[in-house]
């Protein structure tokens, strides 16, 4: 980490009873060619290990503490955050490539209000498997998280006037990334996978109650009338229907949709 100026980057950690994926996620981080970021990992009072593992790393910020949840611990972490943008990996969460930071690191020039780019999915059925997972345009957020939560870079400054609201259990990101986005819509598309999201995470666990937030999640913020809600919410549906029954299908419809991004579209 970088301590005599300001880091570019803070990659905030969230984890619990999680020390195999804390560790995998930092095998990752100590991989990256740059040396331009801070670490913040919030704990939430692990009993199997992680405490004592958390005093072993060097050069990286940690609080250990009972939380509320994943969103109750992420707004503990915004406002230690000191880079100039900010990213979530949390646990069992890696970077895509090491020389993820580098490769977007251009894109500071352009002080854009968020950076994203695409994302390497775990395969449910076989977790060695990686499937890449085209992001979509950012002006396509009324259709849901246009990427993974783990392959966006909000600008730290703006970030800190935003809280994850934990009403939501499982799109409390897609909540405050829409919000983040009606304010600070200056956002950049790189055309390079930024993570590799571990398979079997809430939001893919609780699709059905994730769609549901994401209703009113638009209803409050977009004000979608409850047609336009339900028509995206059946899009949604038949989309997972697809992606659990014929994979093969579902992906190539998603990297190939029409609003998907590819390279020449980006700067």
């Amino acid at each position: 980490m970088n301590t005599t100026t300001r880091p570019l980057y803070s990659i905030i950690t969230i984890t619990k009873d999680n020390l195999d994926g804390l560790k995998a996620t930092e095998a990752s981080i100590r991989t990256l060619n740059t040396n331009d970021y801070e670490w913040v990992i919030i704990d939430g009072a692990s009993t199997d290990g992680t405490v004592e593992y958390l005093k072993t790393l060097n050069g990286a910020t940690y609080i250990s503490e009972p939380d509320g949840g994943i969103y109750d611990a992420m707004n503990k972490a915004i406002p230690i955050a000191n880079g100039h943008y900010t990213i979530f990996m949390n646990a069992g969460d890696c970077f895509a490539h090491n020389d993820v930071m580098r490769k977007i690191s251009r894109a500071h020039q352009f002080m854009p209000s968020m950076i994203y780019g695409d994302a390497l999915e775990q395969c449910e059925t076989n977790p060695h498997q990686l499937i890449f997972k085209a992001a979509r345009k950012h002006h396509s957020i009324h259709r849901g998280l246009f990427t993974h939560h783990q392959a966006i870079f909000y600008k730290t400054d703006f970030l800190k006037n935003f809280t994850y609201n934990a009403f939501y259990k499982i799109a409390a990101d897609y909540d405050l990334t829409l919000r983040f986005l009606k304010a600070h819509p200056k956002a950049l598309y790189i055309p390079k996978p930024i993570c590799v999201f571990a398979a079997g995470g809430a939001s893919q666990q609780n699709e059905k109650r994730g769609r549901i937030e994401q209703q009113i999640i638009r209803k409050k913020e977009l004000d979608f009338s409850l047609l336009h809600n339900k028509q995206i919410a059946l899009t949604q549906g038949v989309a997972s229907a697809i992606k659990k029954r014929m994979p093969p299908i579902y992906w190539w419809l998603r990297n190939h949709s029409g609003t998907t991004l590819n390279a020449k579209s980006a700067p």
